[in-house]
């Protein structure tokens, strides 16, 4: 199958998925596969599980979108004090956001603002692990230690320091690892 698609892979003849079911892709040849990206990157509940898809179809039909600066909604608040129990601070306020590469880079927003309004301007450096994926945003990617996915755009990279993995397995040579180094 071939499109107007930018394709993620070199591979020029990827398999057509057409349904899933819990943790199984299934392509246009009947080929299944262990789909084991989707609980870590985007589909932790499982693939076709009636109850999401009818709570998302009921939503839909009633309102798609409404942007968070001007509107909040039913849905939105009544996730947020579901969830706000769960959380290890008292009296949490949620920010919803699109995805996890946003959320990174709202997290960086939010650590900076709170500095700057603690009167502490200087305090801008931030700390990551080398072997560490935070998303494929351009700060999200600075902020991740997964050099393959850094390489081609080091020119644009530089803001974060990074430091080896926690434990000895993923921590590679300590000397060829100083803070700054890549």
């Amino acid at each position: 199958m071939t499109g107007r698609v930018f394709r993620r892979s070199l591979d020029p003849e990827l398999p057509v998925a057409v349904e899933a079911s819990g943790s199984t892709i299934r392509d246009a040849a009947g080929r299944e596969y262990l789909d084991a990206a989707g609980g870590a990157i985007v589909v932790n509940v499982g693939h076709g599980r009636a109850s999401v898809a009818a709570a998302i179809g009921d939503q839909l039909g009633r309102l798609s979108y409404a942007h968070g600066s001007a509107f909040t909604t039913e849905p939105l608040e009544a996730y947020a004090a579901e969830l706000g129990p769960h959380l290890p601070v008292d009296d949490p306020f949620i920010y919803p956001v699109s995805g996890g590469s946003e959320a990174i880079e709202t997290a960086l927003k939010l650590a900076r603002a709170y500095h700057l309004a603690r009167g502490e301007a200087d305090r801008w450096i931030v700390f990551a692990r080398w072997g560490s994926y935070h998303g494929n945003t351009l700060g999200a990617l600075d902020l991740s230690g997964r050099r393959p996915l850094r390489r081609p755009y080091e020119g644009w990279l530089g803001r974060f320091r990074h430091v080896s993995a926690a434990y000895p397995y993923r921590a590679g040579d300590p000397d060829a690892q100083a803070l700054g180094s890549g």
